[in-house]
């Protein structure tokens, strides 16, 4: 099949801005293609869009279709490359996925037209990311981060949540915060008052 046959997902709930679409363009041309996208059986584009759209800037021109049902990983071996070269192809592929942004307009057609939402965000995720235009950005989120906090500074991090989303998007119940730690992301409930809880 050819790249020219696919076909773009026309509801795609993602935005592909310039930097992201630089950066997948930047990952196939130092490390090659590393991650399948995924197509129905009209080949339009349900996961991969700005994949297909870098791989068309950089000359790619040839797609291997491996039928699936859905009841399999399929992966992709990269064979030949370097460690280096494997911790870029990791790093382009974490990167670039952030990179990208949420089609407010297209999540609001959605929610019109009664597809739930909730299977995909939490209110406060979705808060957060309605606050923020569609980039979701830690500091909007309903968490505090450890290294802010002590007894004294769950305050500070939830006067910095409130100024930041234009109102307090801290939940708590029973006096507890949740908070992440910043180096291995575990979520941790705190009470100002009483410590971990």
């Amino acid at each position: 099949m050819k790249l020219t046959d696919l076909r773009p997902d026309p509801k795609n709930r993602r935005k592909h801005t310039a930097r992201n679409v630089e950066m997948l363009q930047e990952s196939i041309e130092h490390v090659g293609t590393g991650r399948s996208i995924v197509i129905d059986e009209n080949d339009v584009v349900l996961a991969g869009n700005a994949t297909i759209k870098a791989a068309a800037k950089v000359g790619l021109s040839k797609v291997t279709v491996v039928e699936a049902k859905g009841d399999e990983v399929i992966a992709v071996r990269r064979t030949g490359l370097s460690p280096k070269q494997k911790r870029a192809l990791a790093m382009y592929d974490n990167r670039t996925a952030e990179l990208a942004e949420w089609d407010m307009e297209q999540l609001e057609a959605d929610h019109v037209a009664g597809l739930d939402l909730s299977d995909y965000f939490h209110v406060e995720e979705f808060d957060a990311l309605t606050a923020s235009g569609g980039v979701f950005r830690p500091e909007l989120a309903p968490v505090a981060f450890a290294s802010e906090v002590s007894p004294e500074g769950v305050d500070v991090a939830a006067d910095r949540l409130a100024a930041v989303a234009g109102e307090a998007r801290l939940r708590s119940e029973a006096d507890m915060v949740t908070v992440v730690c910043p180096h291995c992301a575990t979520p941790i409930r705190y009470s100002p008052d009483k410590g971990q809880g």
